[in-house]
């Protein structure tokens, strides 16, 4: 059973290598591509700077805001997993309290 694992766990590794190889080799054709010079006016100046590197940063800055926006859900859940944790922490000592009681007789 460990070996049918680490055997899966294996092939993950290499599906997502070769999936990350594919992804790097399609950013690469497209900045080749977009290497022509474009002027970027941003609040207070006008910068030229090549296509594939406005791009680039707004795909940055569109991660890190998508990131920013997330982690208030992020800390709830870790909050509540915190919570239910410790519930059933609870939860298992009286279970194991329980099954060391003496059965009592009804009648």
């Amino acid at each position: 059973m460990r070996s049918n694992e680490s055997g899966l766990l294996a092939m993950r590794r290499i599906i997502l290598l070769l999936f990350a190889l594919v992804v790097f080799g399609i950013v690469l054709a497209l900045v080749l591509q977009n290497l022509q010079p474009i002027r970027f006016n941003y609040l207070f100046a006008t910068v030229p700077l090549p296509l594939a590197a406005v791009l680039g940063g707004a795909l940055v800055v569109g991660a890190v805001v998508g990131a920013l926006t997330a982690l208030p859900a992020v800390f709830r859940a870790r909050r509540r997993m915190r919570r239910c944790r410790g519930r059933l922490s609870q939860a298992q000592k009286e279970i194991d309290n329980l099954r060391r009681a003496p059965i009592r007789d009804a009648h």
